[in-house]
């Protein structure tokens, strides 16, 4: 029986819209996809996402980054478009999973900065949760196993009796490694086929 559903937020529940970026780019001529290949430099994003600095101190961070291969002007409306960036929840996907699983606690496990508060909160989302497992609170980030092993204790849950959703493969298997069962997130429909199935089977053994 699944007793706690860890689930991803960003790429698994909210996506993000890439079009003011890329337009954002091509005014300034800048290489497509530019912004994102600075901002997720490990150098830049694993101190963030683990709480050695802040989100406005990854936002500065980049920004200079970029002005220096290119030019401030276009580093500022860089990270301007950034931060201005939509975004938008997929709600029903939340709410099929919750049905899926009524019983099971729900904890969101994701590699987020000191930001997700204030997010969750204006995506009224910070109480859709039993739990939140925020990177930067813990001070480890996913594929670390060890942030699986911190959300297993925290939620007191055995992992055969947990299911993890991410749209990473690389997290996926370091969560495996634990024994709790791994769902590879692509899409809705063949996330919650598999969820179905994971339930269907858990229901065989009890």
């Amino acid at each position: 029986m699944i007793k706690t559903v860890f689930i991803d937020f960003d790429g698994v529940l909210r996506h993000w819209s890439k079009h003011d970026i890329k337009e954002a780019e091509a005014t300034m001529g800048l290489p497509d996809g530019v912004l994102y290949r600075y901002a997720f430099k490990p150098d830049h994003l694993l101190p963030t996402i683990t709480g050695k600095q802040s989100h406005n101190d990854w936002i500065v961070q980049v920004e200079k980054a970029i002005s220096y291969d290119f030019d401030l002007d276009s580093a500022i409306k860089m990270t301007q478009a950034w931060m201005k960036a939509g975004s938008f929840i997929d709600r029903s996907f939340l709410n099929r999973i919750k049905a899926t699983f009524p019983e099971a606690d729900f904890v969101l496990i994701t590699n987020a900065t000191d930001k997700l508060d204030e997010d969750l909160a204006t995506n009224h989302l910070l109480y859709s949760f039993n739990m939140i497992i925020n990177s930067s609170s813990v001070g480890v980030a996913k594929p670390d196993i060890e942030i699986f092993k911190y959300a297993l204790e925290a939620t007191k849950t055995a992992p055969e009796h947990a299911v993890f959703i991410d749209d990473s493969h690389e997290n996926i298997m370091s969560a495996e490694k634990l024994g709790i069962l791994g769902v590879h997130h692509t899409d809705p429909i063949r996330t919650l086929t598999m969820l179905n199935a994971i339930k269907q089977s858990s229901f065989a053994f009890h």
